[in-house]
């Protein structure tokens, strides 16, 4: 019987609504719940998790890792050896190697071709594939995620999920932090997630190789902050994505104000327009601003910190979904 496979993916329309650590967070909670969980860091457009967080690179031989200090020293020296043109040479191997080097589901990577990070001093922590920050691999991804619309990479990103269940089978989760708007690359991985949830309403020859190892259950979230700009624009792309019916959740994340305001200002703006929402606050979730997140990303990363309460409960339905 194939397994059940978590694939928790967060969008956001734009940057800085707190996507990463929503993702980051959900893995460790996932993995505290004894779901071996992989964060597969998809924002190719410049940041990355292995800057922000203190993750260890693999080493040469299996179950190895270089030092927080050792993993620096490799990432700037492939800073060096960097070309617009050119991925350089691992290590540390980033998500954009397997990326680019894979060629869509038909061509499967091995073993060997992916090597997971880990957190510094987290030995049950979730495991992580970051993507890279250097300006050469920057460019490499920017041209690659827009020059089909995304749609090539997102294909490799499959061959990545169908590698990465065959070759661990104690992984029952992937969290995918996706890059700031719903278009281009972000766009087609959502919509390799529609065709997972509804693999019976399309031609199944491009997901063969996904289906045959795993039952997938996607789980898509659309961050937003309560600015009302942010949130307007996020709102009005939920309406157009729901045509799709893949579950996708809005996620308000840092709220401060009074939910019944929230409610109240989202009917209003829409209450005339063809996205108008009836009981908003049954459909997203919100979650209130947290002063224990503002650690997460400096020199603790995830040891102290902490998923938000009001995102618990839907987590712990995705973890119940895949454990019946």
């Amino acid at each position: 019987m194939k397994r059940k496979v978590l694939v928790f993916a967060f969008c956001s329309v734009k940057g800085g609504v707190g996507k990463s650590a929503l993702a980051v967070l959900s893995a460790k909670a996932l993995t505290q719940r004894g779901i071996g969980t992989v964060v597969l860091d998809c924002d190719l457009l410049g940041t990355s998790l292995a800057d922000a967080l203190p993750l260890l690179a693999p080493g040469m031989q299996p179950n190895t890792w270089y030092t927080h200090e050792e993993t620096v020293l490799l990432r700037d020296r492939r800073a060096v050896q960097s070309t617009y043109d050119d991925l350089g040479e691992p290590p540390p191997l980033f998500l954009n190697d397997l990326l680019s080097k894979a060629n869509g589901l038909g061509t499967p990577l091995s073993r060997a071709d992916v090597g997971f990070w880990k957190h510094q001093g987290l030995d049950e922590g979730p495991w992580f594939l970051p993507s890279s920050s250097i300006h050469g691999h920057v460019n490499v991804a920017l041209q690659a995620i827009y020059a089909d619309g995304g749609e090539t990479w997102a294909n490799h990103l499959g061959a990545v999920l169908r590698t990465i269940v065959v070759e661990y089978p104690d992984i029952r989760a992937i969290v995918l932090d996706l890059p700031p708007g719903i278009y281009a690359f972000s766009q087609e991985v959502l919509g390799l997630l529609v065709r997972l949830k509804h693999p019976q309403e399309g031609p199944q020859e491009a997901l063969s190789d996904l289906l045959e190892v795993a039952t997938w259950v996607p789980k898509p979230f659309l961050v937003t902050s309560q600015n009302r700009g942010d949130l307007w624009a996020s709102l009005e792309a939920w309406s157009q994505l729901n045509y799709y019916d893949f579950g996708l959740v809005p996620v308000i994340n840092r709220v401060t104000e009074a939910p019944r305001r929230l409610v109240g200002s989202v009917r209003h703006r829409f209450a005339n327009t063809i996205y108008k929402h009836d009981a908003p606050e049954k459909k997203w979730v919100v979650v209130s601003e947290d002063a224990q997140l503002i650690p997460l990303f400096g020199e603790k990363g995830i040891d102290q910190v902490m998923l938000p309460p009001d995102f618990l409960p839907v987590l712990d339905r995705a973890v119940k979904e895949i454990s019946s």
